[in-house]
């Protein structure tokens, strides 16, 4: 470095240590390109910025902040700053003056300071710095404190950012309340001169965008990493470039995607995409190579291909009724089944083949219902390892493509056991809500000759308030004592009492009414029903409950409550049943 503090690193031009104040106050342009990831610094960032700030401010010391890459291009004999490394630092700073000009704004006592803030906040706000390609008025945007992650962020990015500055806010509120009006008008103005003097960086400017991701990979070792989708979708524009390619075609699929996809984060939905895509499983650190091959083949088909994918995926999660390739039966189940994101890539991709009308709507269907099957017996129940099921469900998928729905669901048939798998439903516990909906009421279909018995609709909706049947323990939960008395009760129970033995399916006024009374008492009413001054209600018309059982499911293999000969419903009777229920398990949950 020369005594001019001039770096010859990486362009012809000079990469030198400036101030931001100084930086910001230059002729150039700033531009933040489409590519850039969206704002996603955490509450720990920021609050980790504002306290070297508030140092550099009591201290006098400088701050500095580390490295920022320009890509350097001239437009119209204009020079611009393409801004590559550093949009989060620098808008963070914008943001942090935003929040304490509104701290101070309507104290009249700190007019002059608050205006001082505004007039550093305009000056290298916009149109001097556009730091999102959606935020047209900066400016505006931080002084209202409405500045954010754009339109096409992940909904959990955004989410986060948005509480992190929440959380800064009210600290930065905290500090100006506790100090008196004058020591805060010599504190701001002490603040907006170390922004403008104190705050050091160095600038490198580099020749190619492709360059710069590659010096931004070095210097944020130890920042906020990008994230595989991040690494995706540079490599888009830095091939729709290479193309000649629209950017802003780039950023329209891309925003489209982002706000389509339901998962948590995009890099989850592409990583699904790719192992669905090509029927080989991928680690999550090889997604870039993995598509490398599609995306600088032609960038805006490859976009338009995952929104395709992300729109079958979208109406299975929604459970679209509008849509013809939606089982939402199936779609609804996943959901109280649970991980639904494990069964939808399959599916999304057999909705992607019935469009092209290569299966019809009943293999479609029936591979839907075996796969529901498959996910509830595996996971729920046998318990077996994601990465396992995962990689099922991709040679699933492979035989799909290659041989049809049969094929596809022959391999989800042959990697279940029956066996096994009644002998893990022999000894399951089952403590969420909507898993034991699902499984009471798919016994009773089954119980029922695959309908349900007259006047039910089994009918599962979050809002407990309007859901017409409930899951009732047969022996409570907790059992009733004697009046005033301090002693246990007579049949404590070693088994547990969320065994799929103990749990049944009552509507709401039959489980209102039964609530802990005794076994004896319980089952008068599960065959007979109860009255009251106002209302006569039927038996549960339910056939686990009062029967009777169908010809081809047999007495012999399973039994109704209501012929359990025992005044008590204890562990031996709750064992007895579940075993009854996991003998007839793999054909109620026939693949």
């Amino acid at each position: 470095m020369s005594s001019s503090g001039v770096i010859h690193l990486l362009s012809q031009d000079e990469s030198v240590v400036d101030t931001v104040g100084g930086l910001l106050d230059t002729n150039y342009g700033f531009e933040i390109p489409l590519n850039q990831r969206a704002l996603s610094w955490r509450a720990v960032d920021l609050k980790t910025l504002w306290t070297d700030l508030l140092e550099a401010t009591i201290t006098g010391n400088p701050h500095f902040m580390g490295f920022m890459v320009f890509e350097n291009r001239r437009q119209n004999r204009k020079r611009i700053l393409v801004v590559q490394d550093g949009q989060q630092r620098l808008m963070c700073l914008l943001a942090i003056a935003g929040i304490l000009y509104r701290a101070i704004a309507d104290d009249p006592n700190a007019a002059s300071e608050a205006n001082s803030l505004r007039r550093w906040i305009d000056n290298h706000g916009t149109p001097r710095l556009v730091l999102d390609h959606h935020h047209h008025h900066l400016s505006e945007l931080i002084l209202s404190g409405k500045a954010g992650p754009h339109s096409g962020t992940e909904p959990l990015t955004a989410k986060r950012f948005a509480s992190a500055f929440k959380s800064l806010e009210q600290e930065i509120q905290d500090f100006t309340s506790k100090k008196t009006k004058p020591e805060l008008k010599t504190w701001v103005h002490t603040f907006v001169r170390t922004l403008q003097e104190q705050v050091y960086l160095i600038s490198l400017m580099v020749k190619s965008p492709a360059l710069a991701l590659r010096v931004f990979d070095r210097l944020n070792a130890s920042g906020v990493k990008l994230s595989q989708a991040d690494i995706v979708k540079n490599m888009l524009y830095q091939a729709a470039l290479d193309k000649g390619q629209q950017e802003s075609q780039i950023s329209t699929q891309w925003d489209n995607l982002v706000t389509t996809v339901p998962f948590a984060n995009v890099t989850t939905f592409l990583h699904y995409w790719a192992q669905f895509q090509d029927c080989e499983s991928y680690a999550e650190k090889d997604l870039p190579e993995a598509v490398r091959a599609r995306i600088e083949a032609d960038p805006i088909s490859f976009l338009k291909a995952l929104n395709l994918s992300a729109k079958h995926l979208r109406e299975w999660w929604d459970c679209s009724q509008t849509s013809a390739t939606v089982d939402k039966s199936v779609a609804e189940n996943l959901k109280l089944i649970g991980r639904p994101q494990l069964a939808y890539p399959l599916l999304w991709r057999a909705s992607e083949l019935r469009v092209a009308n290569l299966i019809s709507d009943a293999e479609l269907a029936s591979l839907a219902k075996s796969l529901e099957r498959y996910i509830f017996r595996e996971l729920v129940v046998t318990q077996r390892k994601t990465s396992e099921i995962e990689q099922h469900l991709i040679s699933a998928t492979a035989e799909l493509i290659e041989n049809g729905p049969t094929k596809s669901q022959g391999v989800l048939r042959n990697r279940s056991n029956d066996e096994e798998f009644s002998t893990h439903f022999s000894n399951w516990t089952v403590r969420e809500v909507k898993k034991q909906f699902y499984t009471l009421r798919e016994i009773e279909r089954f119980l029922g000759s695959g309908s349900p018995s007259p006047g039910t609709s089994y009918t599962w909706q979050d809002d407990k308030r309007t859901r017409a049947w409930e899951v009732e323990h047969i022996s409570p939960k907790a059992p009733r004592k004697g009046a005033g008395s301090s002693k246990p009760p007579s049949n404590p129970r070693t088994v547990e009492l969320n065994r799929v033995g103990n749990l049944v399916l009552l509507e709401k006024a039959l489980n209102n009414h039964v609530k802990d009374k005794s076994f004896v008492e319980k089952k008068k009413v599960y065959k007979d029903g109860f009255s009251t001054k106002r209302k006569s209600h039927s038996g549960s018309q339910m056939i686990a409950v009062s029967g009777p059982v169908p010809k081809q499911v047999g007495k012999k293999k399973y039994r109704v409550l209501t012929d359990f000969s025992s005044k008590t419903f204890g562990d031996k009777e709750i064992i007895e049943r579940q075993n009854e229920l996991a003998a007839l398990a793999p054909e109620i949950w026939r693949i």
